[in-house]
């Protein structure tokens, strides 16, 4: 989901969820911002972290396209449910939901079992 957001979202949402935005750049060219650069240093960062701070940072960047996802022209209330529902919609296919700042699994219809 991240790979979908606009070019100039891309590093917000990455300084959001922890990621340091010195490693990362800001994509600018003659033509306009690229996104592969930026994907690229977010991946490259993803890649030296260790399993723990994944696990951390997942939730925050989770917590962070929420924000995003969720946002209307005009700002209304709610943007971060309508984020998580965005992003719930993509990951039930994978047997998880995100909630309350964390992932929990979910059974075939979305329901965490009891």
């Amino acid at each position: 989901m991240l790979q979908e957001l606009r070019s100039g979202l891309l590093r917000r949402v990455a300084g959001e969820a922890g990621f340091d935005l010195g490693m990362i750049p800001d994509g600018l060219t003659d033509g306009g911002i690229q996104r592969a650069p930026i994907l690229s240093a977010i991946d490259g960062q993803w890649s030296t972290f260790d399993a723990a701070r994944k696990e951390r940072m997942i939730g925050w960047l989770a917590e962070a396209l929420s924000r995003q996802l969720g946002k209307t022209n005009p700002p209304t209330d709610g943007e971060v449910e309508r984020g998580t529902a965005i992003i719930n919609a993509r990951i039930l296919k994978y047997g998880f939901k995100f909630e309350n700042g964390g992932f929990v699994p979910v059974n075939a219809v979305g329901q965490i079992p009891s």
